[in-house]
């Protein structure tokens, strides 16, 4: 509890009682015991430089006390605590200490959740020409709930796309709200972002005031910032800030996903295709062999030779030195081109992650942060987060760079915010299953409902995947520093 053993042992003397003697020492009565007599204070005895590898105990005072029985077996036990150097050794490498080194969340968990489906509905917006797909409450909604999050979201979703905005001097003058305002989802992020921007802002026309169209508030022109990139307006409160996350972790989600179907989809290609090949110079191997009378058995292991052509420079194990890598080089430039849209779409949406070290100062929703913008960080992002944290390749990760720096950088604007940081230590809830239920019967006019019954199961969270990492960076460092020159 950070008290010395002299400090625990006067305490215990004095008060018979091991939690009356802790709140002693922290209210600093046994300050300046410095050794075994509380009369004598002795200066500690400071090392000159670090401390050797090695296992030291540490050294007791005798003591003369008349107590009982479990008084001494107090005593023993400080007496017999072992000091270990490795104690120490976060200390000597950095100057800060890592509390929680080591120390990760419970990860057995299995949550069993019920999310609905709805047919998704389309609007004519006066931007495109082609009508954009709305989102529904149920994608709202979706994924694994902690706490009271659905209430939160299901009632910025109820306010933003049903009740009216009334105008903050109560003139009477009232705006109604859709759907297709807040939660279109467009093509591109840049898209959605300009939508916003342009209905945003409403002016009365009763009593000529701006107000913002998301919380109903009156907006104040003249905090505005001339020379910034971005729209403050976008930032005037926690309401954008929500839904703006919402939607656009939303696009980041299905475009991930679109991704990895697509890389699953030229896998399980490509193998189907080396399945048929292979098959396939089988059967003319064998029909070969059968034309020549060749009954050995030990002849299905070796492929026949074109006629008329040699074998080149031995069996050919090592390769053709003009090895066609043509088919790799093409493959890389794809996985490029993909990570780094990923990555320009990760850039534009962490514009709006609260963060109080944006350049040119805080804005308001950077302090008032809205509760449904943990709960989109922790069940949209931490899906990609986790697949790209899970890679155990350092190398990969470098020619992927353009992705994991954009993904470091999310993770530190997390990181440095108080309401966001907890997400890191959060196990990563992964479904597990999914078990799709009959359609319900609904009204005439309504979209058919769909529920799914899926089995969330706890996973690694971001701070565990990352340590794994600094791991891998440290041994990966070591392995490159070689063999130091040995001292004379």
């Amino acid at each position: 509890m950070g008290a010395t053993a002299p400090q625990a042992r006067a305490a215990l003397r004095r008060y018979k009682d091991v939690m009356q003697a802790a709140e002693r020492i922290f209210d600093g009565e046994f300050a300046c015991v410095t050794d075994g007599n509380d009369d004598v204070r002795m200066a500690p005895v400071t090392p000159s430089g670090p401390m050797s590898p090695s296992l030291t105990t540490c050294a007791s005072t005798p003591e003369h006390v008349d107590g009982d029985e479990d008084m001494q077996d107090n005593e023993d036990d400080v007496d017999d605590y072992i000091d270990y150097d490795s104690d120490y050794e976060a200390k000597r490498n950095t100057g800060e200490v890592d509390p929680y080194a080591g120390i990760f969340f419970s990860k057995d968990r299995r949550e069993e959740v019920i999310e609905v489906e709805e047919e998704p509905e389309s609007a004519t917006l006066s931007g495109p020409k082609e009508p954009v797909k709305l989102m529904m409450q149920g994608d709202w909604m979706k994924g694994c709930p902690e706490g009271n999050e659905q209430s939160f979201l299901f009632a910025l979703y109820d306010f933003l796309s049903n009740n009216k905005c009334p105008c903050p001097q109560s003139c009477g003058y009232k705006l109604d709200r859709k759907r297709s305002d807040f939660f279109p989802l467009f093509p591109e992020f840049s898209s959605y972002i300009e939508h916003l921007r342009r209905i945003v802002k409403q002016l009365c026309p009763n009593c000529n005031v701006e107000f913002c169209f998301a919380c109903g508030e009156s907006i104040n022109s003249g905090n505005g910032r001339p020379n910034a990139s971005i729209d403050v307006s976008l930032f005037h409160c926690s309401n954008l800030q929500g839904i703006i996350l919402g939607v656009g972790l939303a696009m980041l989600e299905a475009m991930f996903v679109e991704q990895r179907r697509q890389i699953g989809d030229e896998q399980s290609q490509g193998t189907s295709k080396a399945k048929s090949s292979k098959k396939r110079k089988m059967d003319i191997h064998t029909h070969s062999s059968l034309m020549n009378g060749d009954d050995d058995e030990d002849d299905t292991y070796y492929m026949s030779l074109p006629v008329g052509k040699k074998a080149r420079g031995g069996t050919g194990y090592a390769g053709d030195g003009r090895e066609d890598t043509s088919g790799q080089l093409e493959a890389q430039a794809q996985q490029r081109f993909k990570d780094e849209k990923i990555g320009l779409l990760l850039s534009h949406i962490r514009v709006y992650l609260p963060s109080l070290h944006r350049d040119g100062g805080a804005l308001t929703s950077d302090y008032m942060v809205h509760p449904t913008a943990l709960a989109h960080l922790r069940r949209r992002f931490n899906f990609l987060c986790s697949t790209l944290l899970r890679n155990d390749s350092l190398s990969d990760m470098s020619d992927r760079s353009v992705l994991y720096f954009e993904l470091f950088e999310w993770l530190e604007t997390i990181s440095n915010h108080e309401a966001l940081a907890s997400m890191m230590a959060m196990p990563i809830m992964v479904a597990g299953s999914i078990k799709s239920v009959a359609p319900r019967k609904v009204g005439k006019g309504k979209s058919v409902i769909r529920e799914r019954t899926i089995i969330y199961e706890g996973s690694a969270g971001p701070r565990e995947l990352l340590e794994a990492i600094v791991i891998q960076a440290q041994a990966a460092i070591k392995g490159l520093e070689g063999i130091r020159p040995t001292e004379s």
